[in-house]
């Protein structure tokens, strides 16, 4: 049998405007996403739907005809140039029309290459359907026959399936990921994802009491990067404890208590520190307002209160009084107080463990 053909050039360049609209609105959330909180994957699943409208236009139009050509060009220009501005290349970002031409100049060929292939596996797809109608001529008459149903319910089968499809595929991916994570990070120092301070804080009566590490499983807190890596990473982690206990690297055992912590704020038998800028340890550096060369970096202050630059960090007691400095090593923990409103308990090697604030 012959092949019949089937062209509705004016609907061909319908679909194509229509869909290249829709793919703009679609890429919208992944535009205007700064990179964090991430966005559910679906929405950048449907950034990938634009060669389904190349499908349906190949059902009523085809590259023989010079038209068409020229119709994909603009096609693929408009959805590259709206596909550039979906990437994520830097943590927060900004998108703007220079860079999406730029990277959308990169992107068209490669949506064109695409585009043609579609094309080119849509008619033949199409030929075998159109092989069971006896005409040798062009078919201008649109019918809704079998063949056209099947290939409308295929269409909307790949609109559906191609953001799912690609949601599973970051969720599985994700969940890998986090396993390998934890099962690579238990041997070494594993951590406790968190939302953010409200994780970490315990109120205690008129003080806040801030922890840098979990206080049941004694491993350092970490802002987590997605809420599905988060959530796998540290369940993983909670089996590797089940499993094998708590780790050798977990300060569970001189971690204080925050009602412990409270109480050294007007707790006796500190040691006054009558001069800063002072070497408390070779990890501990203990300053005020000014400027240090310490443990490989550059540390500033610019308050009077009480500065404790480390080899993990820089931390600070609130406002910008000076009050005065005591310290106390007990049980392998270094308490550093300042006045009666901050007192913070760090190891030796200068991490800090936990702060208590307190605010009148």
């Amino acid at each position: 049998m012959t092949r019949a053909e089937t062209r509705h050039p004016t609907l061909s360049a319908s679909v194509l405007l229509v869909g290249a609209c829709i793919h703009a609105v679609l890429c919208g959330p992944a535009i205007s996403c700064r990179g964090y909180p991430p966005i559910d994957p679906i929405w950048y699943g449907v950034t990938y739907i634009w060669p389904v409208a190349v499908l349906i236009t190949a059902y009523f139009d085809s590259l023989k005809f010079g038209n068409r050509v020229f119709q994909l060009i603009y096609y693929c220009m408009a959805t590259a140039f709206f596909s550039a501005g979906t990437w994520i290349t830097v943590v927060p970002r900004n998108v703007n029309p220079i860079e999406m031409l730029v990277i959308g100049g990169i992107l068209f060929p490669f949506h064109l290459l695409i585009a043609f292939v579609v094309d080119s596996l849509g008619q033949l797809i199409y030929s075998f359907g159109r092989t069971l109608v006896k005409k040798t001529e062009v078919n201008r008459n649109f019918n809704f026959s079998v063949f056209f149903m099947m290939a409308f319910s295929v269409w909307i089968g790949f609109m559906f399936a191609i953001p799912l499809g690609f949601k599973s595929f970051v969720n599985i991916s994700t969940n890998n990921e986090a396993v390998e994570r934890a099962d690579a990070d238990w041997e070494q120092g594993a951590f406790v994802y968190v939302n953010g301070y409200d994780d970490c804080q315990v109120l205690v009566g008129d003080c806040v009491v801030l922890y840098e590490h979990d206080l049941v499983s004694g491993l350092e807190y970490k802002s987590k990067r997605s809420d599905r890596f988060a959530e796998k990473y540290n369940r993983r982690i909670q089996q590797l404890i089940d499993l094998h206990g708590l780790p050798p690297y977990s300060v569970k055992s001189v971690m204080p208590k925050p009602e412990k912590l409270v109480q050294m704020l007007d707790a006796n038998g500190m040691q006054a520190i009558k001069k800063l800028p002072m070497d408390l340890n070779e990890n501990i550096y203990l300053m005020r307002r000014g400027r240090c060369s310490k443990f490989g970096g550059f540390h500033e202050s610019h308050s009077d209160s009480l500065a404790v630059v480390t080899r993990h960090g820089m931390f600070g007691a609130n406002g910008d009084s000076v009050s005065p400095v005591s310290v106390l090593a007990a049980e392998g923990v270094i308490y550093i107080r300042s006045g009666k409103d901050w007192v913070g308990a760090f190891l030796p090697d200068g991490r800090m463990l936990v702060s208590a604030t307190r605010y009148q």
